[in-house]
This record gives structure tokens, sequence and C-alpha cells, in this order.
């Protein structure tokens, strides 16, 4: 059996190739492997940055600098919705302050009210660093649904003020790798960085 091993996030860079019952040919197998291991992570490469590239438009949105919370979630919704309809599957998107406390969830009606961000040390890595980042697994506070998030900062005034995070689910993640259609005799697995299984083809 053949199982491949691919690690996100740390930038979809590092793979771990384990390989068993080689027999002749094992050289190109190995080659294959590689090959469509790589194709694999280009691929949630490509998903994420597409992901990020939604938030940094809605980043700039003067109603978050005015503070036109209830404008804002609406542009989000509709965000969240065309690209949705182009199969960009994320489920929703965050805005949280600083300190991790949400303040829009296009989950639900706006004016609810919201717990804290269910992946804290995301917003506080990036609050600390100023930079784009890549959660592992987590359960979100509000759908209780296990994701992984991609956040961006929204600086004002020189430092970071807010953050704004998308989830992705352990489906589309799944998705993604079951449409490069690896033999039957093979495992695809997407772990995080502390080793837990994001998504994995076949399923269970």
């Amino acid at each position: 059996m053949l199982v491949l091993v691919c690690v996100v996030p740390a930038a979809l860079s590092v793979l771990w190739l384990v390989v068993s019952e080689f027999n002749l040919g094992q050289d190109r197998l190995a080659h294959d492997a590689r090959e469509r291991t790589r194709a694999v992570v280009n691929a949630i490469d490509r998903e994420f940055a597409t992901v990020q590239a939604a938030m940094g438009g809605l980043a700039t949105s003067t109603n978050i600098s005015t503070g036109n919370l209830a404008l804002f979630q609406a542009q989000a919704s509709q965000v969240l919705k065309d690209l949705q309809d182009q199969e960009v599957l994320f489920s929703n998107i965050v805005l949280s302050d600083a300190a991790g406390q949400q303040l829009v969830n296009t989950r639900t009606e706006f004016g609810t009210v919201l717990p804290r961000h269910g992946n804290e040390a995301l917003v506080q890595k990036i609050v600390s660093t100023g930079l784009p980042a890549v959660s592992d697994l987590f359960t979100g506070n509000v759908s209780g649904v296990k994701v992984v998030n991609v956040g961006i900062p929204i600086r004002s005034g020189g430092k970071v003020s807010y953050v704004l995070t998308a989830a992705i689910s352990t489906k589309a993640i799944a998705d993604v790798v079951t449409r490069h259609k690896f033999p039957e005799s093979w495992i695809a697995v997407v772990i995080d960085s502390g080793g837990t299984i994001v998504a994995r083809a076949p399923p269970n």
C-alpha cells in the first residue's frame, strides 16, 4: 500500500512520503507519487490563495473603518456567496477585534451576541506578526464544525486592529484531494502541523 501524507499549513511545503510494499518499477512509482502529491499540495495552496485574495479585498472595506459593521456583514456575505457559486468552498467569514472578540460572523444574523474567536491563538499570531496565517484544524465556536482558517490582518493607525478569517471545511479539502483520482490502492492524507488528520481520500 502507498500512503501519501501532505502537511498544511507551513506554506504547504512540507511533505512526507511513506512507501511500502515496493515491487518492480518502484522508482517510477515513487516518482509518480511525488508528482501526484505535489499536484494536490498546489491545488490546496491555490484554494487558500483564492480565499486570501477575496479576504484582502474585503479588508479594504470602508465599512470597517467607519464602524458600519451591518453593511460589512452584508458585503462579506455577498463575497462568500459569489465564491461559493464559483465552487471556491469555504463556509463563513469572521471579523474579530485584536483581542479575539468576534464582531461579525456570516453564519449569524447581524446583532447576534457572538463568542470569542474559536482559534484565539491564530488571531494573536496574526496580530503579533502582522502577517496572514493558516490555522491548524479546530472547532468553530459558532458552527461547531471542524475547519481550517485562513486569516489576514487589518491595520488601522499603524497597528493591527482587526483580524479577518475565513473557514475552509474539511470536506472542501477532501474534495480537492479526491478530484485527483488516486489509484484505489493509495491513501492520501492531509494533516496539520500538529499531526491531526484534516482530510483523507478515500474516506474511512
